[in-house]
């Protein structure tokens, strides 16, 4: 520690501050630099002016602010400059180091130095090349189906008025095959103007089904008849009809770009034979697809950084936050929410696949499913979920440590084989 030049980095959008700390301590410079070739050489050249030994360590520290830190990262570390990125939740907790109140980039880019200098960082293990564009890819997904979502909500509160009866013909408006008849008819009077057979072959090439199939007949019937009910009580607006064909159109290209983007994840997950043979391990947890476990991959990394699921738990954010002060104790504590919010909306579709029924079939994990179930008797049924996801948790966690699949067992017969197993170590 004491061979080593600390210089603190406080990144903001389109320059940061730097702070460069002596091994004793003491400010040695000050400077601002812009994140372009002339802004990083500077900083660079400057930090490797001072020298105080002949094998003179340098490292850097930085906070984790979105993709602004990345190049200021990239560029100190091919310049031979270690580089530490932190939470910014560390930073936070440090910033009344001194007794005045001042808060700039300057006084920042110092207490992130002196942090490093006072040993209480833990360094964010910032991701491969390969997880990172994994990660960069999954979380695009996840965030245009969140924006159809918002689409989807937007059509419904048009359809309500402008087409009564419509949601009924269709599982989900934003299927497919709806959205392309909604392109060309968004309203009674469109529906009712066009022939049927215009109908049944929209409806056909959006289900993938075909014109002359029972699918497309029975929808293209029922949306004529609910359309002659409708056109007696609808609500007449000149603006319904073109807000509802935008709003299918959008949704139409999200749909498209959510299936490009799930073509290219796997294709590229399927490139790396470690991380597929991994993907292929966490499919053996019911519930858990190749998608998913990509995604659940992808965000969570290298496993060997987590000792214990413990651990794990807690970069997921499902760990129960403590309340604690002298006598006082909060017994009923909400998660952190501290982690991945990618990984913890994966982690509830997959559970909720893995303890419900579908279509009348058991469940994926009968075993999860009796605990989600004696969880409900005592607990709000989210409440329940969240402690079968940090069990799922569990699963994923020994499942890549010990590079085996899943096998879905009782807690007797998992006690049971506990119990060999310590036996035969002790003999």
């Amino acid at each position: 520690m004491n061979n080593q030049i600390v210089i603190g980095v406080d990144v903001s959008k389109f320059f940061s501050n730097i702070c460069i700390v002596s091994p004793t301590g003491d400010i040695l410079s000050e400077s601002k630099i812009y994140h372009d070739n002339t802004g990083l050489k500077y900083a660079v050249d400057t930090i490797f002016k001072f020298k105080f030994h002949e094998n003179q360590k340098y490292v850097a520290v930085m906070e984790s602010t979105a993709h602004y830190h990345r190049i200021v990262h990239q560029y100190f570390e091919k310049s031979g400059i270690d580089v530490i990125v932190i939470n910014p939740l560390q930073s936070s907790s440090i910033k009344n180091l001194n007794i005045r109140k001042v808060k700039n980039d300057q006084t920042d880019a110092h207490r992130l130095a002196m942090m490093y200098m006072f040993r209480v960082l833990h360094n964010n293990m910032e991701d491969t090349p390969f997880i990172g564009a994994l990660k960069d890819l999954t979380r695009q997904r996840a965030d245009i189906v969140s924006e159809k979502a918002k689409f989807s909500n937007k059509l419904i509160y048009l359809l309500d008025q402008a087409f009564p009866g419509y949601r009924k013909v269709f599982c989900e408006t934003r299927v497919r095959s709806s959205l392309m008849l909604l392109q060309k008819y968004p309203t009674p009077e469109a529906v009712l103007s066009a022939r049927k057979d215009t109908l049944k072959k929209i409806l056909g090439e959006g289900s993938g089904r075909g014109k002359n199939s029972k699918y497309a007949e029975t929808k293209a019937t029922q949306i004529i008849d609910t359309a002659k009910q409708a056109q007696n009580i609808c609500i007449e607006r000149t603006s319904f009809a073109p807000l509802i064909s935008m709003y299918a159109s959008m949704m139409m290209t999200l749909l498209d770009s959510a299936k490009v983007l799930e073509e290219q994840i796997l294709s590229l997950a399927q490139s790396n034979d470690t991380f597929w043979n991994n993907v292929q391990l966490l499919t053996s947890i019911p519930g858990i697809g190749n998608f998913s476990a990509t995604v659940i991959l992808s965000e969570i990394g290298d496993i060997s950084k987590f000792k214990k699921a413990k651990q794990l738990v807690a970069y997921a954010g499902l760990d129960p936050g403590v309340k604690q002060s002298g006598n006082m104790s909060k017994s009923s504590n909400k998660i952190s929410k501290r982690g991945s919010v990618y990984l913890r909306k994966i982690l509830d579709t997959c559970t909720h696949v893995a303890i419900h029924r579908c279509r009348g079939s058991a469940a994926g994990n009968p075993v999860l499913a009796n605990f989600y179930q004696e969880k409900k008797k005592a607990k709000p049924p989210k409440v329940a979920q969240c402690a079968c996801m940090r069990k799922m948790l569990d699963y994923i966690f020994a499942v890549l440590r010990d590079q085996k699949p899943f096998v879905v067992r009782s807690p007797d017969e998992h006690l049971t084989l506990m119990y060999e197993k310590s036996t035969s170590t002790a003999a």
